[in-house]
């Protein structure tokens, strides 16, 4: 049986330093290295495929080079079933490791190096090796295994450990990424797989996916030093699993060294380590597609106010693709809509945009059904209809007469008039629209959203951004134009 070599190597002060920057030794507020979790709870994986030049088992905790020069392919699997350690342990894996080898020469069983609380032991997950294979785990374990599924080693998922490449890549399945790669245990024994990464590093794999790579230096720079906040902003996001952020829109869309672009990567260059600020604190930073020509309030659209993110007029968002847009929907549809969410106030009958901001998005809008009514609010108002944004009025559409009863208010308070009235026109089976206030049609088939813009519209307007670099602004006044009274450095 062919075998393969393992050395153990201690990194020098320069080594070690360099890789604590990984995670546990970090301590500034603007951290070197990131976490970015590629696959978990539900997207956890049976196993991983790592592909590299030179693959290295790190140990973040010490800073040693555990395992150099694995094979160039290796699968990382979960464990949770029985594993026999020995009674002995070792100091170091070479020491471990030579037993293994000579073990392995005297049995068809395979024996395999096992690390546990900083600790060598021999492992195998058969009983029947002859090595005072004594004592046994059954706690989460985490397996490296060759092509022909033989475990090169295994470790206990608690050390901080790291599969790295001497080369700039690691591949992760078929996708490459810069840095490293560890692995946490999660739910239904699937691989949370981690994305250990430079954070300047982790901003090449993120600007292209969150605008286009083609679009003018000013607006990428803009957009570099926007990802740069929102990443520093939310490290804690996901710290119960392991990890600062994910690689979806639940984060910024980061799609590693595969999707970078030399664009992106110069604007991330151009402006590394730059922030904004307002007074001497790290701004929250947020962006969205289009504006639709007005941004918005943070409160408006969630609940915290900054006095940096507040609407402004945005004339360079409009003439984007998204300026203008309608969704339609039918009684049934909202029916359904209703019944898919567990929303029991009967048959739907009425719509309301009870409250507006002052930029004109809608804040509240009142679901009216023959059993009672349902109250959205802010954001869940464009996800519920899954709008682009809730800078929108409702309009209808009448070919027969189905009741639908649709109240625009242009108010940012509640109009109790409308209300009296609507209520004195169920009440009374009346469909004289004289009776009621700021209704566009009372018999209709369909309501129509007509908006403007995409995304939440709290902070950069990305077309808009786009629009004032061809203008000829710099990235400094773009970014100065859609967050108040801010500075960079």
């Amino acid at each position: 049986m062919k075998k393969t070599v393992f050395t153990l190597v201690l990194i020098g002060c320069f080594l070690f330093s360099h890789l604590t920057a990984y995670g546990i030794f970090q301590t500034n507020q603007v951290p070197e290295y990131i976490k970015i979790g590629l696959f978990f709870e539900s997207t956890g994986r049976e196993s991983v495929n790592i592909g590299g030049q030179n693959l290295n088992l790190i140990d973040n905790t010490t800073g040693q080079n555990l395992i150099s020069s694995l094979p160039n392919s290796i699968e990382v699997v979960p464990y949770r079933g029985t594993i026999y350690l020995s009674e002995q342990s070792y100091v170091s894996f070479s020491e471990a490791y030579m037993e293994t080898e000579l073990l392995n020469m005297l049995s068809s069983e395979k024996a395999f190096v096992y690390l546990k609380n900083g600790r060598y032991f021999i492992a195998s997950q058969n009983p029947g090796i002859n090595f005072n294979l004594g004592t046994s785990t059954t706690e989460n374990s985490i397996l490296l295994l060759t092509h022909d599924k033989s475990p090169i080693a295994g470790y206990f998922e608690a050390e901080n450990l790291m599969i790295t490449s001497s080369e700039e890549k690691i591949k992760i399945h078929t996708s490459d990424y810069r840095g490293g790669v560890s692995f946490k245990i999660g739910t239904n024994n699937r691989l949370t797989v981690i994305n250990v990464l430079k954070l300047e590093e982790y901003l090449y794999g993120v600007v292209p996916n969150e605008m286009p790579a083609s679009w003018n230096i000013e607006a990428l720079k803009a957009q570099a030093i926007s990802a740069r906040n929102f990443a520093v902003k939310n490290l804690n996001k996901y710290s119960k699993l392991g990890f600062n952020l994910c690689s979806t829109t639940a984060s910024q869309v980061y799609k590693g060294l595969s999707s970078e672009h030399r664009n992106s990567n110069s604007a991330v260059d151009s402006t590394k380590g730059q922030l904004l600020y307002y007074n001497n604190d790290i701004a929250e930073v947020y962006y969205h597609s289009s504006s639709g020509g007005q941004t918005e309030n943070s409160e408006n659209i969630w609940s915290a106010s900054f006095p940096y993110l507040k609407g402004v007029q945005d004339p360079y968002s409009l003439g984007s693709p998204h300026d203008n847009w309608e969704v339609e929907f039918t009684k049934e549809q909202i029916d359904k809509l209703l019944k898919d969410r567990n929303i029991q106030i009967g048959s739907f009958v009425g719509i309301e945009v009870s409250q507006k901001s002052q930029n004109n998005r809608a804040m509240k809008v009142v679901i009216k059904g023959s059993l009672g009514n349902h109250s959205l609010e802010k954001e869940s108002i464009r996800s519920f209809f899954s709008l682009k944004s809730n800078f929108f009025t409702l309009n209808t559409q009448t070919n027969t007469s189905q009741n639908i009863n649709v109240i625009q208010t242009t108010n940012t308070d509640y109009s109790e008039r409308a209300l009296f009235n609507d209520l004195r026109s169920v009440l009374s089976g009346s469909s004289d629209e004289r009776d009621f206030e700021n209704i566009d049609n009372f018999y209709t088939d369909k309501i129509i959203f007509s908006g403007k813009g995409w995304g939440h519209g709290v902070g950069l307007s990305q077309y808009g951004a786009k629009k004032m670099g061809e203008l000829g602004f710099t990235y400094q006044e773009i970014l100065q134009h859609y967050f108040t009274d801010v500075h960079i450095k």
